[in-house]
C-alpha cells in the first residue's frame, strides 16, 4: 500500500496504491502544504481500510438500494419542486413503492417488475389517480438514477404514462363528448315549423 502526490499541470494529484489497484484522485488544489495534510488523512484511511472517497460513482452505488436512494433523492429534490409536489412524491414512495422496491438494489429493478407492481395497484382499491402519482413517483425517482449513472435505463420509463387500467373506457369518453353535442330542452324553445 502506498500514497503519494503528484503535480501536474499546477494541481496535485494523489495516487493510492491499494489491494494490487491503483487510483487517483485531482486535490483540485495547487497548495503544497493543504496536498501534503491531505495525502496523510489518505494514509490514514487506506491502514484502516476506509477508501470509499477512491471509489467510482459505480462502485459506491453498486449495492445501492432503491429505498437509499429515493431518499437521498427526496432530499435534493426539497428546494427545487413545489412543496406540494414533493410532498405527493414522499408521500406515494413511503407508502406504496418503497415497501415493494426498497430492499431491492437498483440495478436489479426490471420492466416486468415495473408492469407487476402498476398491475397490483391497478386492481386493488386504489384510485385511478393515486394509481397514477404513484408510476410517476416510480418514474422520476428511477430518471433521476439513470441521470446520475447508477442504472443504464429507467424500467418505468417505456411502459406507457397513462397504462390502460388507468385510461377512460372509450365508451364514457363517447358518452360525453355527445352530450355536448345535443342541444338541452328548453321549455322556451318552439319547435321548429314546417
Amino acid at each position: 500500500m502506498g500514497v503519494k502526490l503528484k503535480k501536474v499541470k499546477g494541481v496535485w494529484w494523489l495516487f493510492v496504491n491499494h489491494k494490487g489497484k491503483r487510483s487517483s484522485k485531482s486535490l483540485k488544489t495547487g497548495d503544497a502544504k493543504l496536498a501534503e495534510q491531505i495525502r496523510k488523512r489518505a494514509e490514514g484511511m487506506a491502514a484502516l481500510g476506509q477508501l470509499g472517497f477512491l471509489e467510482t460513482k459505480e462502485e459506491a452505488c453498486k449495492e445501492q438500494t432503491f429505498s437509499q436512494y429515493s431518499a437521498a433523492w427526496l432530499r435534493g429534490r426539497k428546494g427545487e419542486i413545489k412543496h406540494r409536489s414533493w410532498g405527493s412524491y414522499e408521500e406515494q414512495l413511503r407508502l406504496r413503492v418503497v415497501p415493494r422496491f426498497g430492499a431491492q438494489a437498483l440495478t436489479k429493478i426490471t420492466r416486468e417488475e415495473v408492469k407487476s407492481f402498476v398491475g397490483d395497484l391497478s386492481n386493488g382499491k386504489l384510485a385511478r389517480n393515486t394509481v397514477r402519482l404513484t408510476y410517476g413517483a416510480l418514474r422520476a425517482c428511477l430518471n433521476a438514477a439513470v441521470e446520475d449513472g447508477i442504472i443504464a435505463s429507467n424500467p418505468a420509463s417505456r411502459y406507457p404514462r397513462t397504462p390502460s387500467a388507468l385510461r377512460r373506457s372509450p365508451r364514457r369518453r363517447d358518452r360525453r363528448r355527445t352530450a355536448f353535442r345535443r342541444p338541452a330542452p328548453c321549455a322556451h324553445r318552439t319547435p321548429p315549423v314546417r
